[in-house]
């Protein structure tokens, strides 16, 4: 799967399953892949989320997006705040 996001520039994902936490839509992006999906659910705010948050320097690296998204989560136990488990 990993060499079909290589290639890939586009991620196209219609759904109707409740998406709140979507792994598949962040590895795409780490990937840099182009998001196309339907506007249901939380898939459309965890798109936003990772194209706004996650710095543009982790992208095309998984191994860096994840590398933030563990420093970022340990950030948010720190101070009390709510982590979604990924």
């Amino acid at each position: 799967l990993v060499d079909e996001y290589k290639k890939s520039g586009v991620w196209a994902y219609s759904t109707h399953f409740g998406e709140i936490n979507c792994i598949s839509a962040i590895k795409a992006q780490a990937y840099k892949c182009e998001p196309v999906v339907v506007n249901y659910a939380a898939l459309k705010e965890i798109l936003k989320y990772i194209y706004n948050e996650i710095p543009a320097a982790c992208w095309g690296s998984p191994e860096e997006v994840d590398a933030w998204i563990k420093t970022h989560r340990k950030s948010r136990e720190e101070k009390g705040l709510n982590v979604e488990t990924t």
